[in-house]
Order: structure tokens, then sequence, then C-alpha cells
């Protein structure tokens, strides 16, 4: 009994602690508004696109995108391009006019005759992408070189956004990244994150599928139902479920109903397709309240009286789940485990009446179907 007590302390303890510090967190470190522009990859519209130091064409000339080449654009709010101009971070560092730029679609829509005819697709197109992090520190350095020992050139703050480069040729340098912008350096990889850890909110509902209760001989008698809300982050991999399960087993004419309030903490073991499709296992504790009747007689239901016993309880298993725009279905099967539940008294002698011992226990697969959302 013990045991079951102290779990269930243990775990209400987690939640309110990791429920707390997302309040703390969020007060004690402001996420910033810098995040006000959007990155874009262009494409040369013709054979020589002038890069210039400045929006102007009176600037100093930086270089030239040859046809087609892939270009890295930034479109900032408030920034230095003017009207007409766009801003390139790479491969050559400048500023554009935008009537010399192909978006995706237009590049496509270019008849395959023409680009053998006039100039072979840039070879150095394929070999970077972009990708868009964000700092998860409260401050972190931007180095100028790739080296600790270098000077720091910036600053960028928890959850300010930061467009760095991936290079698919070469050697690759996992301890840091390289950041093109809002400054133009380097960063240690464990500074920043590929997203922010904003807190999650899901509710579902619940329905047993399958139900064995753990008792010999028991059968279900009705399929459990249930509800649930869950507490994440938008970077975490562990979630916390604070659920209601209410499920009936029978033994001919004896029926059991279990009402069974619990806390599980889930582990994500890995996600595919694009991370629609989640692999988790949980575990936690509860409490279950149960009631156990004799309605062979209903007519002597004084006698045959609904008894009722209560008591701690343990929960494990795993469960599969996909999520599109929001919504979940999921299918999980689970343990949930008690300890020995006695309804009724003992009858003295000469009484009239029978003490029932009956582990509430049960297998279940339960589908779930709800809504996760950020707060």
């Amino acid at each position: 009994m013990f045991k079951y007590k102290f779990a269930l302390q243990i775990s209400l303890a987690a939640f309110v602690s990791l429920f707390l510090s997302n309040i703390l967190y969020g007060k004690t470190i402001p996420v910033p508004n810098g995040n006000g522009w959007t990155a874009e990859i262009r494409y040369a519209a013709k054979e020589e696109v002038k890069v210039y130091s400045m929006p102007s064409e009176d600037s100093q000339l930086m270089g030239h995108y040859n046809y087609l080449e892939r270009i890295l654009i930034v479109n900032e709010t408030g920034g230095e391009a003017k009207f007409g101009w766009k801003k390139a971070l790479y491969p050559i560092k400048g500023f554009v006019q935008s009537k010399n730029l192909l978006s995706e679609t237009q590049k496509k829509n270019i008849p395959e005759r023409i680009k053998s005819k006039s100039f072979q697709e840039f070879t150095g197109n394929i070999e970077w992408e972009p990708e868009i992090l964000y700092g998860s520190k409260e401050f972190l350095f931007v180095k100028k070189e790739a080296s600790f020992s270098s000077e720091n050139i910036g600053i960028i703050k928890f959850g300010e956004k930061i467009l760095t480069l991936i290079k698919k040729s070469g050697t690759q340098n996992k301890v840091w990244k390289k950041v093109l912008y809002p400054v133009d350096g380097y960063v240690y990889s464990t500074d920043v994150t590929e997203s922010l850890s904003s807190p999650l909110l899901a509710i579902g509902i619940s329905y047993g599928a399958v139900n064995i209760p753990y008792e010999k001989n028991m059968e279900n008698y009705r399929n459990p139902r249930g509800g649930f809300i869950e507490y994440s982050r938008t970077n975490w991999i562990v979630s916390l479920r604070l659920g209601y399960n209410n499920s009936q087993a029978h033994l001919k004419k004896y029926i059991m109903k279990t009402q069974t309030a619990y806390l599980h903490i889930q582990l994500t073991l890995f996600k595919l397709f694009d991370k629609h499709l989640r692999f988790y296992a949980f575990g936690g504790g509860g409490y279950w309240f149960s009631t156990f009747q004799n309605t062979t007689y209903p007519s002597l239901e004084d006698y045959f009286k609904e008894e009722k016993d209560k008591g701690p309880s343990y929960s494990f298993g795993g469960g599969i789940e996909y999520t599109l725009r929001g919504f979940f279905l999921g299918v999980q099967y689970g343990f949930w485990g008690t300890n020995l539940g006695v309804f009724g008294e003992e009858p003295q002698t000469g009484e009239f009446g029978m003490q029932y011992k009956v582990y509430p226990a049960f297998h279940q697969v339960e589908i779930d179907f709800g809504y996760r959302f950020e707060l």
C-alpha cells in the first residue's frame, strides 16, 4: 500500500513542479520580438544578375549570379532593401534587383528545351540548404570564427530566430553552426534548437475497444470510456496526461464497476512520416473506486447491496498516434494494476451476508481521439 501511495505522490509532485516551472520560466525569460523576417530561395533570371553592396546600381559591385543559380534571400521588416530590391545572403552577400529573380514556381515553368539550349543549371545549387533555428539560452554569443577563442561579434537572445546554412558536401562541423542572419558568424550547436519551447495542451476522449479483467473468470461487461487532458512543450519528448477511466466487468450476476483517475508520463520513442506518426511508452499511477454487487435477486437489494472499495493503482504500456492539423487519433495498450479489493464486511456468525475479494485490475486496448494546441 505504501509503495503505491509513494509512487502517486511522486507523479503528482512532478506534474505540479513542471507546470509551475513553465509559468515561472515564461515570466523570467521573455521571448524577443526580433523575429519579424522570413527567408526564401530565389533563382537568377538571366545570364548575369549583378550583386551590389547597397540597394543602388551606383554602389559597389560585389559579384554576379549565373542563370538559374540558387540564391538565399532574406525579407526584413523595415530593413535596408528598398522597393524593387532583395537582400541576398548566400552564396554572394549583397543586394539584387527583384526583377532579376525567379520564384520556385516560375523556374519550374521554364521549358526544358530553353534551359538546355541556353544555360545549364548551376551545379552548386544542391550542395547547401538553409535552416532556421532558435536560441535556447538566455543569451548566446556569435563568434567571428568557429572557435571558443574567437572574438564575440553579436548576441542572440532566448527564442530569437537565426538563419543557418547546412552544406551537403565536404566535412561537416557538428560543433559549430554557420549563421547567416541576423549576425554573420558562428554559434555553438548546443546553444540553438530546431523549435521554440512553447506549451502544448491536448484534450481528448478514449474508448476501450478491448477490456480484459485481470480477475480470473471475470469478463468485460461494458467497454471502458474516459477522457483526459495532456500537457507538454513543443521541444519535449515527455508529456503528462491526467485522465479518467470508467469500466465494468462481471462474473455471471456479479457486476463490478470501476472508476480510475490517473496521471501518466508519456515518453516519445520516435516519429515517422514528417513527425506525424508518433510511437510512445507510458507509465504512471492513480486511484481506483469500485463497486461490487450480486444482482441475482433484484428484490433483495437490501441484503445484496452495492459494496464499495478503493485504493491506489499503477499502469504502464505503449501506443501509436497520428496527428494532422492538431487533431490526433491513437491506439494504446495498457495494464492497470491494483491491490486486492475487499467488498463488504466479513459476516459474523449468524449474519446474512458475504465478503468478496476481487482485483479491479484490467488489460485494455483503447482508441484515443482529441485535439492538441499551443498555449
